[in-house]
């Protein structure tokens, strides 16, 4: 045995990271490759397809955050949709319309929750809102700029067709050889220049012909204006309710040849190429908005491909390349992705370079559409003019999850969007929590678009059962301090959002007669009202745990901590069930949708914390399990018996739910790699690609057989393989704490942990039993590194020193070490014999 420690330790001291390679090729050599016209050319960190489609969902995508562009068709006839994150109808002038004036009447709601339950109450409240300024119940829409339609002469009967995404340059090309030669088409949507470029190449010098023409905007609530110059086509939009419009215009650059316009028609005759540069203002008012400002801008724009890419890859490419994920995935990497999906759907399987792509492509859809404001619901990116829930931000789940790897995917940077977003409504949310509850601080809104200013509410859709949600938004306030360190932002921007929250909850909570905090009327997303929703508590003492955490860092609000640790401490402790607390339901209990049951097992931690209540297993939202996947509290170490608790209200809503959303398997997965059980993770992976969840391009959908294009998957997936690889917190980094058995080798690098780790890169091969990190600390900080858990001896090394291995309760085996600011190698070798 000392013999076999000896060796062991010998080859921890003696091994570096560098011997890992990154998908056959050394990590400095991965370059952007730039696409060719043959599948030989396509970039290995790409989607790909030998097929075209008519259907947009089935497009490919690209965007700079602000602008995307969908591009799909026949190739003789592409079609590009031209998206802007700020495109959204609305049936009537929301100047001026806010939250029903309603505060005087909650003490009889919750009189009639008391007394009559639940069904009175919304009934009641709902009533009132009508008689008193309650906002129409119809939303605003996202909804598309305009579609480009292109028609290529010579351009059928197609041979050799290739459609693809590159990840690395956020290109999509498309090639093939028509009855007159070969065709190319490129599209990007440029940081640097804020344009949408496409290129079309023809069969050879002069000998490219076309025509395109924007088609007709036909949406009932836009006045469309077409209007044209000498180089340019383009739409002047007003939405009837009067909040404004925008406009759209396409500059045509054609190299070679000429181009003509008339009636808003594009003629390109025996051209080398044609260049279209493409651009959306939306404007408000007073703002009239004019054609003119937009053709300005395209007209400053360098009409020259290579030379607007350039500048762009450096951005984008900068930012998507940062982390790299090598699964093994060999030489099915150069598959395309339909090939890769067909084969996952016949053999229901999960192949690993298909998983890579994924990883790819959730990172790729999420760069993509993140600038100035977060992905909703459709990330930036539509063909239709009235989308599934109106495409705008709806935060019981589905903005969490798009936003949920941003961190750990190393693109903190895009979160700028979203917390621009949350603060711009902070204003309105202050007027909600006024008129609708009596109170300070913030109440979010039912739905939200690009303000965050729009109320809407409905008979069971009530602005009570929003209160956890702004509380929710600012884990990610909180969380992005604990990864990045910025106390300039912790001070600015986190603390002061934070205290909204906690002022709030000051007012709005009453105490039962256990001198606790009373959340009455309360809701537990999306299933059913009972007082004291599991998750609303949660929230609220996330929210006051690190508010309190956060100013005594700084050292400021100590009147303020003082009075949110008493706050904090009159939170209602969470319930198990046991014979004794599961009975009868609630008269006021109310599902949202079937059915109930009474029948929960011992030991499942509650819905609600009540003595009785229905439990509600088969429903998609996992809300009750926020303590375990978003806010950390429960450990098996610290809380075994809520942990304990958690893990079998898993186990039991995972075994009812038959639903396919995407947000429910996210939530699941994210539960699971805390759980440790990766195996359940690559379950629900593997489903998700086996059942027509990914299109083409990899966008996911919103359920299975591709039904309701939708991005909570793209933030939800690598968020879920980054803890099944890493788990973290400040003072803790836990290693392949539940890495599936399907990946028994694998490296992935630069992804971010919380305490200012950069993980530069983390190589693992289960069968030799080793694990290498290498990683760089922002500062000297003390920190535990969790072994793996199914390592039953493991031998430590920080570079190169062997450390102390110490196993606490749970049988889980750490070694405390002390990180050195800057670069730093650990490697685990598990002991046999």
């Amino acid at each position: 045995m000392k013999a076999l420690t000896r060796r062991v330790f010998m080859f921890l001291c003696g091994s570096s990271i560098a011997a890992f390679s990154t998908r056959g090729r050394s990590f400095a050599a991965a370059k952007a490759l730039l696409p060719g016209a043959g599948s030989g050319d396509d970039p290995e960190r790409c989607a790909a397809s030998s097929q075209w489609t008519e259907n947009w969902e089935y497009g490919m995508v690209t965007g700079n955050g602000r602008m995307g562009a969908v591009v799909y068709g026949r190739p003789e006839s592409p079609i590009v949709i031209v998206n802007q994150n700020r495109l959204y109808t609305a049936e009537y002038d929301p100047a001026g319309i806010g939250p029903a004036n309603t505060a005087r009447f909650v003490p009889q709601i919750r009189d009639l929750v008391r007394n009559q339950g639940y069904g009175a109450a919304l009934d009641f409240a709902y009533q009132k809102a009508k008689e008193n300024g309650l906002a129409p119940e119809e939303s605003i829409d996202f909804h598309p700029g305009f579609f480009l339609n292109c028609n290529l002469a010579g351009a059928g009967q197609p041979a050799e067709y290739r459609r693809l995404e590159n990840f690395e340059t956020g290109e999509v090309v498309t090639s093939w050889r028509g009855s007159a030669g070969s065709f190319r088409t490129r599209v990007f949507v440029s940081r640097a220049d804020d344009v949408v470029v496409m290129s079309i190449a023809g069969p050879g010098p002069g000998l490219l012909s076309c025509s395109l023409e924007i088609a007709d905007i036909t949406n009932r609530l836009i006045d469309s204006s077409p209007q044209q110059g000498s180089d340019w086509i383009g739409v002047h939009n007003l939405y009837r309710p009067g909040n404004g419009g925008y406009d759209g215009a396409v500059r045509v650059a054609a190299s070679g040849g000429s181009a003509h316009i008339e009636n808003g028609h594009v003629e390109v005759r025996d051209a080398n190429e044609v260049l279209l540069l493409m651009r959306i203002e939306r404007y408000r008012p007073p703002q009239k908005g004019t054609l003119d400002a937009v053709i300005a801008k395209l007209s400053a724009v360098d009409a020259d491909y290579e030379r607007l890419l350039a500048p762009h890859v450096q951005i984008h490419g900068g930012i998507f390349k940062r982390v790299e994920l090598d699964l093994g995935g060999g030489a099915d990497r150069k598959l395309t992705t339909d090939e890769l999906l067909d084969r996952a759907a016949t053999e229901k399987t999960l192949s690993t370079a298909l998983m890579e792509k994924i990883y790819d492509a959730c990172r790729y859809v999420i760069l993509c559409s993140s600038g100035d404001l977060p992905p909703n619901l459709q990330g930036i990116w539509t063909g239709t003019w009235t989308p599934p829930w109106h495409s705008d931000y709806s935060a019981d789940a589905n903005l969490q999850l798009a936003i949920d790897s941003t961190c750990s995917a190393n693109m903190p940077e895009l979160l700028n969007g979203f917390f621009d977003l949350v603060e711009a409504g902070v204003p309105s949310w202050q007027e909600g929590a006024n008129k609708l509850a009596g109170c300070r601080g913030i109440l979010y809104p039912a739905r939200m678009q690009d303000q965050g200013t729009y109320f809407q509410q409905n008979h069971d859709w009530p602005w009570f059962n929003q209160i956890p949600i702004a509380g929710w938004l600012g884990h990610y306030f909180y969380d992005y301090y604990r990864y990045t360190g910025d106390r300039a932002f912790l001070e600015r921007r986190a603390i002061p959002y934070l205290k909204e929250c906690a002022l709030f909850y000051e007012d709005w909570y009453g105490t039962g007669p256990d001198g606790r905090l009373r959340a009455t009327p309360s809701f537990s997303y999306e299933c059913a009202w009972c007082d004291n929703a599991t998750i609303e508590c949660a929230v609220v003492r996330e929210v006051l745990t690190n508010l309190i955490e956060g100013c005594e860092t700084l050292g400021i609000e100590k009147e303020g901590v003082a009075r949110w640790k008493a706050l904090l401490a009159k939170v209602p402790r969470y319930m198990i069930n046991t014979p004794q607390t599961t009975g009868g339901p609630l008269p006021h209990y109310k599902g949202m949708d079937g059915n109930g049951t009474v029948e929960a097992p011992d030991g499942t931690l509650k819905e609600f914390i009540e003595a009785n209540m229905v439990e509600y297993p088969n429903h998609r939202h996992l809300s009750s399990l926020y303590p375990l996947f978003v806010s950390y509290e429960f450990t098996p170490e610290e809380t075994p018996e809520l942990w304990k608790a958690a893990e079998l209200w898993y186990e039991r809503k995972t075994s009812s739910v038959r639903e396919t959303e995407s947000h429910y398997r996210m939530q699941s997965s994210l539960c699971a790699a805390r759980l440790g059980r990766g195996n359940d993770i690559w379950k629900f992976l593997t489903a998700m690609a086996a059942n027509g969840v990914f299109h083409t391009s990899l966008v996911p959908s919103h359920y299975d057989h591709h039904r309701v294009f939708n991005v909570d998957a793209s933030g939800g997936i690598p968020a879920v393989i980054d803890n099944c690889l890493v788990f973290s917190l400040p003072g803790q980094l836990d290693l392949l704490p539940a890495l599936p058995a399907a990946i028994p080798v694998g490296s992935i690098q630069g992804i971010l942990a919380r305490g200012q780790i950069t993980i530069h890169r983390l190589a693992w091969d289960m069968k030799s039993r080793t694990v290498a990190v290498e990683l760089t600390s922002s500062i000297e900080q003390k920190i535990n590194i969790g072994l793996p858990p199914d390592f039953v001896d493991g031998v430590l090394a920080l570079n190169g020193k062997r450390q102390p291995i110490v196993r606490p309760e749970m049988g889980k085996h750490l070694s405390t070490v002390t990180l050195r600011k800057g670069r730093t190698m650990l490697q685990v070798q598990e002991k046999r014999g």
